[in-house]
């Protein structure tokens, strides 16, 4: 990867971000009642509706 700044390029090698999310739902249900063939925005939906709680985790790990 190269930077070019006021002209200059500059090489900036390969940085590699890894971001992470980690999420837990509280549900007031035993089963969200979807088809094995649901898609994946159907059961957020569903989980959406239910829920009392959330809680979110966001990790970022960054290789220079």
């Amino acid at each position: 990867m190269e930077l070019k700044i006021n002209g200059y390029m500059r090489n900036m090698g390969v940085i590699r971000i890894c971001l992470l999310f980690f999420v837990v739902h509280a549900l007031d249900t035993e089963t969200l009642e979807l088809d094995e063939d649901a898609w994946a925005v159907a059961a957020n939906l569903q989980a959406l509706f239910y829920s009392w709680a959330r809680a979110t985790l966001e990790v970022t790990y960054q290789n220079n």
